[in-house]
């Protein structure tokens, strides 16, 4: 009988208690019964687990592969699958990358600069800025937006309309540099602004 077997880096043939580090096919024989494992063997160590950081964009140097994105030490990002990743907030993150079975984890890289568009002057306008405790926005963008402060911690969540003007109260904030995005499209838009009462 044959036995077809992918795995990585050994596998131990449950039939002889063999394991096997490379590729090949082996043979078992017990009085005139035969057992083949046809086996693949794939090599972690083949797999580039470096990461590029660009412009605040993380990609993956392996393609071809499938990828799970983590904020560090092992938070799953849910739906971030892709060769690239676009943090929305600063921290370190990392990636598993998968090759025919196999899965490396790349190091933890630290993002300290966002990759984020900013809004079109003509789509979003902020004032004042600084501001002293009130921002007012008149957008085209509708929606949720989030208010993240310079640790990347989110401190507030507000409601936008659109074409009207949005008056966001900042006065329980502490002075500092903060980032106002919206969260409803599928491309990351925000926008810095620094509260100085």
């Amino acid at each position: 009988s044959t036995q077809t077997e992918t795995a990585c880096d050994s596998y131990t043939w449950p039939v002889n208690g063999i394991t096997y580090t490379s590729s090949g096919n082996y043979d078992y024989t017990v009085g005139c019964d035969t057992k083949t494992l046809v086996l693949t063997i794939n090599n972690s160590s083949a797999i580039l687990k470096t990461v590029n950081l660009n412009s605040g964009i993380l990609t993956a140097n392996q393609s071809g592969a499938t990828y799970q994105w983590y904020k560090c030490p092992n938070t799953l990002l849910t739906n971030e699958t892709n060769q690239s990743f676009t943090p929305s907030v600063v921290g370190e993150y990392k990636v598993d990358i998968t090759v025919a079975g196999c899965t490396v984890a790349s190091d933890c890289i630290n993002v300290t600069t966002l990759g984020l568009d900013d809004f079109n002057v003509s789509e979003f306008k902020m004032y004042p800025v600084p501001s002293r405790g009130v921002l007012n926005i008149v957008t085209k963008y509708n929606g949720k937006y989030v208010i993240i402060d310079a640790a990347g911690k989110l401190v507030k969540s507000v409601h936008l309309n659109t074409d009207i003007l949005n008056t966001i109260h900042l006065e329980d904030l502490a002075d500092g540099v903060y980032l106002i995005q919206n969260t409803d499209y599928n491309t990351f838009k925000a926008q810095k602004f620094i509260l100085k009462k």
